[in-house]
């Protein structure tokens, strides 16, 4: 279960697959559990600035993404070590705080 800030509890299975070649590597899906759950996860696609991270941290995508700029021109290139590309932390961070009644399940 994961408590979103923009539209509330989304009830989720988890499926985990192996990746040929690579087995230091793995796909996870998501899929929603219910009817509730994908109506849910069909609101989030739709919203144009969704609130990131669990509902007490939560903040507007726009803004977790200016604060990243910010950050990102305070630090010199140098110290930031190679770019790496990966899903843009804002939206990682709306799964950080999480809470699961069944850790296996996440």
């Amino acid at each position: 279960m994961v408590r979103h800030a923009s539209v509330g509890e989304i009830r989720l299975t988890s499926t985990s697959m192996l990746v040929s070649g690579a087995p230091e590597t793995r796909v996870v899906v998501y899929t929603p559990c219910d009817e509730e759950s994908r109506d849910h996860v069909r609101r989030v696609r739709t919203l144009h600035d969704p609130l990131i991270g669990c509902p007490p941290h939560a903040k507007p995508l726009s803004v977790m993404r200016a604060e990243q700029a910010a950050a990102k021109e305070t630090v010199p290139a140098a110290a930031r070590g190679p770019e790496v590309e990966t899903a843009p932390a804002a939206e990682r961070a709306a799964g950080s705080c999480a809470e699961s009644s069944d850790p296996a399940s996440l």
